[in-house]
């Protein structure tokens, strides 16, 4: 297996962040940037190593999952950080003058980014932060053209007045450089244990005046050029652009782990959202094709806690469902059993009907027999009384 070196402080980084200390915070005790450190401290620390270790400038469509970690041994080499390295520095030299030149070229200093969503272009744009060392004022600088060289940025700042130092605790904002600028940093008698004596006071001297030269053609040209305002470029709202995918990703390589477990923390689709200040469907596009879905532990909590509620209402209901068939079998029992005796009464209504009809019929013959003999009887006597007449 290859073995990985890195620096030890690495290791002391990551566990402040487990004791809770901030990633700012750690930023500035070992004098690195918040971007640099949030890469350091977080759990995916080994793919980063590999990741700018293996592919410096990140190649296009290389994500972290395409390093894979357990095929290394990653060793830690004992190394100073960069802020006792500088330290150590300022010892030697017995006192430290802010430079006011621009920087080495060979060490770029970089920026805390920050990013805005611009409402009247409805485009996500990024920026840089620069933060007083002396008052921690902040002043921000939004470039409308992505991400900018951190030398050019650090010219924008020096232009606007700030003191730009190799880390971000040397920097100063204008109210605090101008004295800076004007009288040497008084040296410390004692710092991390050792001792030296204080220089004699040097004699204030006037300042020397010395003429500004007169720009060439082509420095004039070069600061039309960066003189010039940015020009905006205008957005479709419905579309997602390269830059707000790559802000996207990036941040969804911090707050999501897999596709198992989703989402670290409460981070949500949601949130992400708000935090980056972009459409919650924007979120959810780049997610979905190169990380996994929208869950995370709270989520999968409350859905665990809704099943436990919905199985035991389901439960309840098929207890009722029962007792209600039980209650309707009964009640076909009754109904039958009714059914059956009003059959009986039905046909014993029937045969009396019947009887009834044929004692009607016996009643009405009986009635016209009898009205036949009444007939008869008073034919008969009508014919005996006429001839009782005819005899007297």
């Amino acid at each position: 297996m290859e073995r990985i070196e890195y620096p030890s402080w690495h290791d002391d980084a990551r566990k402040l962040r487990a004791e809770g200390k901030s990633v700012t915070q750690i930023a500035d005790i070992v004098g690195i940037s918040a971007n640099i450190c949030s890469k350091i401290t977080s759990a995916s620390w080994k793919q980063y190593l590999l990741m700018y270790r293996q592919s410096f400038g990140r190649r296009k469509g290389t994500h972290l999952q395409d390093y894979n970690p357990a095929a290394y041994v990653f060793v830690p080499v004992e190394a100073k950080t960069p802020i006792q390295k500088e330290r150590e520095y300022n010892i030697r030299m017995r006192h430290f003058t802010p430079k006011t030149e621009e920087p080495d070229v060979g060490r770029v200093r970089e920026f805390e980014t920050i990013k805005r969503h611009d409402n009247a272009t409805n485009k996500l744009v990024m920026g840089y932060k620069v933060r007083c060392s002396k008052c921690n004022n902040t002043e921000e600088y939004i470039s409308n053209k992505g991400l900018q060289p951190h030398e050019f940025v650090s010219s924008v700042f020096r232009k606007r007045g700030w003191m730009i130092g190799a880390s971000p605790r040397a920097d100063l904002c204008p109210t605090h450089a101008t004295p800076m600028r004007a009288k040497p940093v008084e040296p410390t008698p004692v710092e991390d244990g050792i001792t030296f004596t204080n220089n004699p006071p040097a004699k204030k001297e006037e300042p020397m005046q010395v003429p500004l030269p007169t720009p060439s053609p082509n420095m004039q040209a070069v600061a039309a050029v960066v003189s010039k305002p940015p020009t905006v470029i205008e957005h479709d709202p419905n579309n997602m652009g390269k830059t707000e995918k790559r802000i996207i990703f990036a941040k969804l390589n911090e707050v999501y782990q897999d596709e198992v477990t989703g989402y670290s923390g409460d981070w949500t689709d949601a949130k992400l959202a708000a935090d980056l200040g972009v459409p919650v469907a924007w979120i959810a596009e780049v997610r979905s094709e190169d990380f996994g879905p929208e869950t995370n532990a709270g989520m999968r909590a409350a859905l665990s806690a809704d099943m436990d509620k919905l199985s035991g209402r389901i439960e309840s209901q098929i207890k009722l469902v029962d007792a209600k068939l039980e209650a309707a079998e009964k009640l076909d029992d009754k109904v039958s059993a009714a059914l059956a005796e009003a059959k009986k009464s039905n046909d014993r209504l029937q045969e009396l009907i019947g009887n009834l009809q044929t004692a009607d019929a016996q009643t009405k013959e009986a009635i016209e027999g009898f009205n036949r003999l009444v007939t008869e009887y008073e034919k008969i006597h009508a014919e005996h009384k006429g001839n009782s007449s005819v005899v007297s």
